[in-house]
């Protein structure tokens, strides 16, 4: 079999994201299957199945823009030297709802596909990291080296991104019908109150 070039393997892979992208806008993400795609892009199941093994990965390369605008954001705000830390993590939260919110389906979709893949894989993904970095770093910043022993930065920040689960927030959303503000509100009111006990006691 010839070798496959790096243009042409690129130029491959350009084609079943364009063909992603057009079926998932036409049909909704959960309703479009990897032999959809690869008749689509008119490239047999056994080639698309070597670039991707799920539509979750192929999801991941779709928002791969996406993810980088997300991060530059959080970036400015954990640079952010004038609102206290509650706030900026207040302000992060909300972004990260906003976020889903505008990408729910395709999010939802990765996610799925993720945790049929392995049930760990969605806390290794870049989006999710990105995420865990911030808050992490952002929680450091609000205590003291003592403090930290006891709030644990990096577990607490894996806490609280288990509140702002897509399928959670979609489920929170549409079957419950609770808003954008509420969720925030709550989680204020359970998570950052939570920590400023804490703080208190130490």
């Amino acid at each position: 079999m010839p070798k496959v070039g790096k243009r042409d393997s690129e130029e491959l892979r350009a084609l079943i994201l364009r063909t992603a992208r057009t079926l998932f806008h036409e049909y909704g993400a959960n309703n479009v299957s990897m032999h959809q795609i690869a008749k689509a892009a008119g490239v047999g199941q056994a080639t698309l199945y070597r670039r991707y093994t799920n539509l979750g990965e192929i999801g991941i390369d779709l928002m791969e823009e996406n993810i980088s605008k997300l991060k530059e954001r959080i970036s400015e705000l954990t640079q952010e030297q004038t609102l206290p830390i509650e706030r900026i993590l207040e302000k992060m939260v909300l972004l990260f709802v906003e976020f889903t919110e505008e990408k729910r389906q395709l999010i939802c979709t990765i996610q799925t596909q993720m945790n049929m893949k392995k049930p760990d894989s969605l806390y290794k993904t870049p989006l999710y990291q990105i995420l865990h970095e911030a808050v992490s770093m952002l929680i450091k910043k609000a205590y003291t080296v003592q403090e930290r022993e006891r709030i644990k930065p990096e577990l607490t920040a894996h806490f609280l991104l288990t509140m702002l689960n897509p399928t959670l927030l979609q489920f929170l959303q549409i079957e419950k019908g609770y808003n954008r503000k509420e969720i925030v509100e709550q989680i204020k009111t359970l998570f950052f109150q939570a920590l400023s006990l804490q703080k208190e006691t130490i």
